[in-house]
């Protein structure tokens, strides 16, 4: 399965930042979010959404393939934990991490792909 890599994504808006000589309002403005959520994005805090992924693609002159990743990527759920506000839904989220990250290791040692570091 493919996926986006929030961090090949994030490194391609600091490459193009530090190239273009700009500041994160000036790419937050070139996307079309304000400054917070580039931000975020560029701390792999915030997954930004389809049409977001596109114009970044767009404007850095990058091909979709450069930010796919095979397998779970793990900057995903860092920037899923980014949107928890409150201290319950921190909590309920680290809780569901746990959970997948054990279903991960149950299938890996069915699978004889597990091993203990």
């Amino acid at each position: 399965m493919s996926i986006f890599s929030l961090k090949k994504i994030a490194g391609i808006c600091k490459n193009y930042k530090a190239q273009n000589d700009l500041n994160q309002n000036d790419m937050g403005r070139l996307l079309g979010i304000n400054e917070q959520t580039y931000a975020k994005i560029e701390r792999e805090q915030y997954f930004p959404k389809i049409e977001q992924i596109e114009m970044i693609l767009r404007i850095t002159s990058t091909s979709l393939d450069q930010v796919k990743s095979n397998g779970t990527s793990h900057s995903v759920l860092a920037a899923l934990k980014g949107k928890a506000e409150t201290d319950t839904e921190k909590h309920v989220f680290d809780t569901l991490v746990k959970a997948i990250l054990c279903l991960d290791k149950h299938k890996n040692i069915k699978m004889g792909k597990y091993q203990n570091e």
